[in-house]
């Protein structure tokens, strides 16, 4: 049932693995830690009663040595604990973060298209980060807290067999506690993870479409959207809160009872003779040290909830099966030593079954050629681009460049032949310069200008404050739609693919920017196969050839 509860964590486990040395050498020093403060306090309440007692005050004052050794033993051990089990956590973290990028990459575009961006982001900063409590603070914990448990209540049983039966049972009915709570527990963590990542991906949504909300007057409403959003997540936080504190309650009630209950037997003992006075608290200590790590493992136990949640929508992630399965090895293009031909040999392709979208799809073209394909928005013109680029197969049917299967082609192979533009330009809250090096991020910066001037970039980025050092701004806000095109056409330039794929990429743009950007795509295409899936008249005049497609088919 408990495995059964938190198998997302159970699952994590096998990340520890990695740095098994590392996790068991942190949970040695969480022993020796604790020990050690046991024996501070040990010492200490030994000091205290012989001198109550009156002991020699010469043996005394030899006790203090002791006693500062392992003052000092229990700061030194707690902080090498501290130190290894979060650097095992914060490797792990690392290494999940990777991973998740690789997933998200791997699973695209149909991982993007189905999630939010903000629940996205949410997965790779904020679940991954939540996961830091269980490899930081409950994995290693745990067993801390079972191993010392097990050394103190047996060190209490040589002292009083009946009170270390008593803080058994009661350490027991401690660890369970948040267990009794869990079915509530668990689902509250559930809705605070997902409220989070709701209202994350709502504030990501408001911010990258302020400016459309502020031209259509609708800043009040978006503005009450987070507000409702947040009072919702509050509400559930403080829900959880309440659950915690009423479990911190029924702790403390037991804790209290237990410890007066010890009081009570270490007095009867004393007096029947069983126990030596300057035992008492001793054996008060042994009884308080026992219960420590399972209050610990109480203390916990709700985090584990939150933590269980992440695990699961990180493993959601991990495990979302890749849009492509790759079963060729990556070829290099200088390597690959194919002709810049394409074919589509009856092509059939549906996102979802059942709801095919291309219907036998076939037309060629020759390795120079300029080729238009055009047809009605839905008609799969985009969807013919997406299985040239690999991001998905086909369902049957052949797709070939140079004569080559591309599913017998890795698909960064693939891609490495194909320089795209697209109709909407993402460029990144980096320098123009890096921007245009996304295609080759070794490029120097001759190669860069060269690019951007056969791009017909190079004189308005030279305008600009920094020049080639002038940060785009997110999603490039700082440059017009023209200057966007322009840079994807440089960064195509810079690629060298001997194809070049355009989808409506000038259907943005006014008659200034299309023809500077016609200009563009003329210097760049010399040598390339190009295709263009375009609505606009100039556009297809200028095609050797033009493919019409309706309802997913070539007419």
């Amino acid at each position: 049932m408990f495995k059964e509860k938190y198998k997302p964590l159970f699952k994590m486990v096998v990340y520890i693995k990695e740095y098994k040395a590392k996790f068991i050498v942190s949970v040695i020093y969480g022993i020796l830690s604790s020990v050690f403060s046991l024996l501070t306090v040990l010492t200490g309440a030994y000091i205290t009663s012989a001198a109550l007692l009156h002991e020699n005050v010469k043996t005394l004052l030899y006790l203090f040595i002791p006693l500062a050794v392992f003052i000092c033993g229990k700061g030194l051990f707690s902080f090498l604990e501290m130190y290894q089990c979060h650097l095992v956590a914060y490797k792990i973290i690392e290494k999940i973060r990777n991973l998740l990028y690789d997933a998200i990459s791997a699973s695209a575009p149909q991982s993007v298209l189905k999630t939010r961006s903000g629940k996205i982001s949410a997965a790779l900063v904020d679940d991954a980060e939540s996961t830091e409590v269980f490899f930081a603070h409950t994995a290693g914990a745990y067993i801390v807290a079972f191993v010392c448990t097990v050394l103190y209540l047996t060190a209490l049983a040589f002292l009083s067999p009946r009170i270390a039966a008593v803080v058994c049972a009661a350490c027991i009915l401690v660890a369970a506690v948040p267990y009794f709570f869990n079915p509530v527990t668990k689902r509250v963590g559930d809705e605070i993870r997902e409220g989070l990542a709701s209202v994350n991906a709502e504030a990501v949504d408001t911010v990258q479409g302020l400016r459309e909300i502020l031209i259509f007057g609708k800043e009040k409403k978006y503005i009450e959207k987070v507000a409702r959003d947040t009072l919702h997540l509050n509400k559930k936080e403080i829900k959880d809160g309440r659950f915690k504190g009423l479990q911190g309650l029924i702790i403390n009630l037991i804790t209290s009872a237990v410890l007066i209950a010890s009081i009570l037997f270490t007095h009867k003992e004393v007096i029947a003779g069983i126990l030596k006075p300057e035992m008492i608290s001793v054996v008060l200590v042994f009884s308080l040290f026992a219960f420590i790590p399972a209050m610990g493992v109480s203390v916990t136990a709700g985090a584990m909830n939150i933590s269980n949640g992440a695990a699961k929508r990180i493993l959601d992630i991990l495990e979302e099966k890749p849009a492509i399965e790759d079963t060729a090895p990556y070829i290099p293009l200088h390597d690959l030593h194919l002709s810049a031909s394409v074919d589509f040999k009856n092509v059939h392709f549906s996102y979802e079954k059942g709801r095919e979208v291309l219907h036998g799809i076939d037309f060629s073209v020759q390795a120079g050629e300029n080729v238009a394909i055009v047809g009605e928005s839905g008609a799969g013109k985009s969807t013919i681009a997406a299985l040239l680029l690999r991001f998905y197969d086909p369902d049957s049917g052949v797709v070939s460049i140079g004569g080559k299967n591309i599913k017998e082609l890795h698909q960064n192979s693939v891609r490495d032949l194909i320089a795209y533009v697209p109709q909407d330009v993402y460029l990144f809250n980096k320098t123009i310069k890096e921007n245009i090096a996304l295609a080759c991020p070794d490029a120097s910066d001759e190669d860069i200008k060269t690019a951007a001037k056969i791009a017909m970039a190079d004189s308005f980025i030279e305008r600009l404050e920094k020049g080639y050092d002038t940060n785009a701004g997110e999603r490039g806000v700082q440059l017009s739609g023209g200057e966007k095109q322009r840079i994807a056409i440089a960064r195509a330039v810079l690629k060298k693919s001997p194809i070049l794929l355009m989808d409506e990429a000038s259907s943005n743009l006014d008659s200034e920017s299309e023809s500077l950007f016609r200009q563009a795509l003329n210097n760049a295409r010399r040598g390339k196969t190009l295709i263009t899936i375009a609505h606009r008249p100039s556009t297809i005049e200028e095609a050797d050839r033009v493919i019409r497609v309706e309802n997913g088919r070539i007419v």
